[in-house]
């Protein structure tokens, strides 16, 4: 035996825990050897890193897009470590669509041209000295808080839900695990839209049409119900009419989002212009 795994057999050199086998019972690391120091294992080290995928994020998306409800349904059923915790993908998914959608759908919708040129621009604005300039950057920066705000929409939709499935006394937690699902899989259907926009001016060299946004609100209209069927089984009319109930409480938070988050963004580039 060498002198490396000698000194490892009998203390973990990770936690201290005594008497470890090829792995320590407390930590479970590995027992270093003598063979981790070789060219060969290092090379096969780096393989592994660059090509192995953890199985929790293969697991949460999957059951994510092709499962709807499935991962809330694990969750309270105990089976939980084979999945991305409720937030993490929550997290995930939120920071891809804001980098990869965001900027690329206000550019499509024309966001800051509507608001330059419309008659609701703020008369604030018109006193600034580069005024789109400023609209752009405040849609950004917008962005940017909205996907703070938008982690407390989880717990105003949860509310919404707890209020919509009154008569079932159903753990208010539980309507919170839902809705970080919920906003996972908004946020997924967000990047793709985003991404089939960018696409779609790189190859043509124009914007397709803005009907392409309703099948983002059809796709979270069909993920809901069938999410709802899955966890709360009932008639398909009430099915119906809950998800409905959902998508419009999720509009009006997202509002409130929103509107709270162009408030502040617009107050931070105020301040910062006239120091």
């Amino acid at each position: 035996m060498t002198s490396v795994e000698a000194g490892a057999s009998a203390q973990c050199p990770n936690c201290s825990a005594h008497d470890i086998d090829n792995y320590c019972g407390r930590c479970g690391q590995r027992r270093p050897r003598d063979a981790d120091l070789t060219a060969r294992h290092f090379v096969r080290h780096i393989a592994h890193e660059v090509t192995d995928v953890d199985s929790k994020y293969i697991s949460s998306f999957r059951a994510l897009i092709f499962a709807p409800g499935k991962l809330t349904e694990e969750f309270f059923a105990g089976r939980r470590d084979r999945y991305l915790s409720p937030l993490k993908l929550f997290l995930i998914v939120g920071a891809l669509s804001l980098v990869l959608a965001w900027d690329t759908v206000l550019d499509w919708n024309g966001a800051a041209q509507k608001i330059t040129t419309g008659t609701s621009y703020p008369v604030i604005l018109r006193h600034v000295r580069d005024g789109p300039l400023f609209v752009r950057e405040l849609l950004h920066r917008t962005g940017e808080y909205m996907s703070w705000l938008r982690f407390g929409s989880v717990f105003g939709l949860a509310a919404a839900l707890k209020l919509i499935y009154r008569k079932r006394a159903l753990p208010y937690m539980q309507h919170v695990i839902f809705a970080f699902h919920y906003y996972a899989m908004d946020f997924f259907l967000f990047t793709l839209l985003g991404v089939a926009v960018s696409l779609t001016h790189r190859i043509t060299g124009s914007y397709p049409p803005q009907a392409l946004a309703r099948v983002h609100f059809l796709l979270l209209l069909v993920y809901v119900f069938i999410a709802l069927r899955r966890l709360y089984p009932e008639s398909k009319t009430r099915l119906a009419l809950r998800s409905a109930l959902v998508l419009i409480a999720d509009t009006l938070v997202y509002s409130l989002a929103q509107g709270l988050s162009a408030l502040v963004a617009m107050l931070v580039l105020l301040i910062q212009m006239w120091k």
